[in-house]
């Protein structure tokens, strides 16, 4: 990263702004050429000022495109869950339908069970009534 001084600084292309070094040592480098070239304190000040600002615009851009895929992948993570919940929840629901069509037939089964229980006691009762009247 080349910094300047002066009118020079004004006129550089915005862009180069985004080329910032990699990692600490290439940070630690360019500090220490900008102050080896600085040609008073003031000089300096100024450097080690818009260094400072530059790898804090750097920082803050590299946190925030880190923040930004994070929350991407989470958001496709969780896409991919309420897919599997949605499919989950079909599955459920049609289970729940069964069940209760399963319980209805029961149901039905049932009552038809205990009418013919019905059916079949009227009937012994009345076979009974019929042989005590024809033993009597």
């Amino acid at each position: 990263m080349k910094l300047t001084t002066g009118p020079a600084a004004q006129s550089e292309d915005p862009s180069a702004e985004n080329n910032f070094p990699a990692d600490g040592a290439e940070w630690v480098d360019c500090f220490v050429r900008e102050m080896m070239t600085a040609t008073s304190i003031d000089d300096a000040r100024a450097r080690a000022t818009r260094l400072l600002e530059s790898l804090e615009k750097c920082i803050s851009s590299r946190a925030g495109a880190e923040a930004a895929q994070n929350f991407h992948k989470e958001n496709i993570m969780l896409k991919a869950q309420i897919e599997v919940l949605r499919k989950d929840d079909a599955i459920l629901k049609r289970a729940v339908v069964i069940q209760h069509e399963r319980q209805k037939e029961y149901d039905e089964r049932s009552q038809e069970v205990q009418q013919l229980k019905q059916l079949i006691a009227q009937g012994k009762e009345q076979l009974r009534t019929l042989e005590m009247n024809n033993y009597a």
